[in-house]
């Protein structure tokens, strides 16, 4: 029987932001749109910035909807982008645990190597201040756990009841 666990949504807020970057990006393809310039350097520009918009449109859409999934075999994370399954034998499900950046600063993210950072949303893969690096997909910083793999890279998750899982 699987278990699903719902991450946080965005806030308001981080909505917001991605909603005014999916705008600025709109605008300036309007622009190009109908801006006076050879046919084949429209035609380019356009293929630049179509993209774009409709990924972040997807990861807008798809982000409130993200969830880890446990099942008998396999644990799944299903988010925009960078969803993945591991095996529960590279899991260590009883070294899960809260994060607390305030007493755990070292596991704060440092740099993205390869992911969306923007208010109120880290997606991807992050090195940590300590210089490991870790899959994180966080939109409260108030609810993150950690949940430690084989791999050597812990998964951080902002998940809406982080405590269904802690301790499991």
């Amino acid at each position: 029987m699987s278990q699903v666990y719902l991450l946080e949504p965005m806030s308001t807020s981080g909505q917001w932001s991605f909603i005014g970057l999916i705008a600025m990006l709109v605008g300036i393809a309007a622009l190009v749109f109908f801006k006076r310039m050879p046919q084949p350097a429209k035609v380019a520009s356009m293929a630049l910035m179509v993209p774009p918009i409709l990924a972040f449109s997807w990861v807008l859409y798809q982000i409130n909807d993200a969830k880890l999934v446990i099942d008998e075999q396999t644990l799944t994370l299903d988010v925009p982008f960078y969803g993945f399954s591991l095996p529960l034998s590279e899991v260590d499900m009883q070294a899960i645990s809260y994060l607390d950046w305030h007493t755990q600063p070292d596991l704060k993210p440092r740099l993205r190597t390869n992911g969306i950072g923007m208010p109120e949303l880290q997606l991807g893969w992050f090195k940590l201040k300590n210089q490991q690096k870790a899959f994180m997909a966080m939109t409260d910083q108030s609810k993150l756990i950690m949940i430690p793999t084989s791999h050597d890279y812990p998964i951080i998750l902002s998940l809406q009841q982080p405590g269904d899982l802690v301790g499991k």
